[in-house]
């Protein structure tokens, strides 16, 4: 067993910087902690003095749903571990401050840097590609064969793209870590509340979301086809367009060799490109409006809990 990656002093840093960090005025505490990466509805830092350890900060709970969220992010590893995966080893802590709310923070080690997915990729040349490529489809078809097996009884999922896995391409290691959103569906019900993702979206355009743009975004982990296509389209996020045609050769002929049986229809390229060109939309205007709703949070003098990136068209 590793060790410990949180202890109660840890816990206590945390409340601490809880109850002094301010989300909306992040560059603020530049000293403190550094921010390294934006997920939809979380941030990634490193806070100083707390070497060797990554935090995913996730805010927005209320009372009765950081233990539950904590518990099924624990069960969803254990559910990708028995699937085969590797995944990072993970850690939580929830932190009660008055300013902030309830946060639930995600820890796991520290990697090295040209070890993280979109890190290495921007390094990479197409002879590079092949085995990470191998060890991406080793992963991900028996997770999906196994999800077409169990039908809608327990149905597992990953958000498979790049930035979301380490890479030692030394010993072809291929380590999952983006455990913060647990795509567990039981009975086809999602076991993740929707309600609490919803809150970073304003109350009038909550509805929308929850009809239209939710079931969309979430559903597509659930489907092969789909779930490849956000992998490839992704390179074109990280600067890598060059790849995209390499990348989508060596996987079609995985597909389409008799030994995978998989049944899915080989990725185009413009079909690729047409996908990122409308993610890009939707983060873009879901950006904007989160902007619009931290606004509207000042201008009636409440906490905006959650941190935005600066620049939208480098998050997107």
């Amino acid at each position: 067993m590793p060790p410990p990656l949180i202890s109660s002093d840890q816990i206590r840093r945390l409340k601490h910087f809880e109850s002094q960090f301010n989300p909306a005025a992040a560059h603020r505490f530049e000293e403190e902690c550094r921010i390294i990466g934006y997920g939809e509805i979380s941030v990634v830092m490193t806070l100083r003095g707390w070497d060797g350890v990554v935090l995913k900060r996730m805010a927005g709970f209320r009372e009765d749903e950081a233990e539950p969220y904590r518990a099924l992010v624990r069960a969803y590893i254990a559910a990708l571990a028995a699937r085969g995966l590797r995944v990072v080893q993970t850690e939580s802590a929830s932190v009660r401050t008055p300013r902030n709310g309830i946060v639930v923070y995600l820890v796991q080690p520290a990697f090295p840097e040209d070890q993280l997915g979109h890190q290495w990729l921007r390094r990479a040349t197409p002879d590079h590609l092949p085995p990470l490529l191998d060890r991406l489809l080793e992963t991900l078809v028996p997770l999906y064969r196994a999800n077409q097996a169990a039908g809608e009884e327990a149905t597992l999922a990953v958000d498979a793209q790049i930035s979301n896995w380490v890479w030692n391409a030394a010993t072809r290691e291929l380590d999952y870590f983006d455990v913060g959103t647990p795509l567990m569906r039981r009975n086809g019900t999602e076991l993740l509340s929707a309600e609490w993702a919803l809150r970073t979206v304003p109350l009038p355009l909550r509805p929308l979301f929850r009809r239209a743009v939710m079931p969309e975004v979430v559903g597509r982990y659930y489907r092969l086809p789909d779930i490849l296509t956000d992998f490839v389209a992704n390179f074109i996020k990280e600067g890598r367009a060059d790849l995209v045609a390499p990348a989508m050769a060596h996987i079609n002929a995985w597909l389409t060799h008799p030994a995978s049986d998989m049944g899915v229809a080989p990725l185009e390229e413009a079909h690729v490109r047409r996908y990122y060109a409308r993610d890009a939309r939707i983060w873009t205007w879901y950006l904007r409006v989160r902007r619009l709703d931290r606004m509207a949070h000042w201008a009636l003098g409440k906490t905006y809990p959650y941190v935005l990136p600066a620049a939208i068209d480098r998050h997107v």
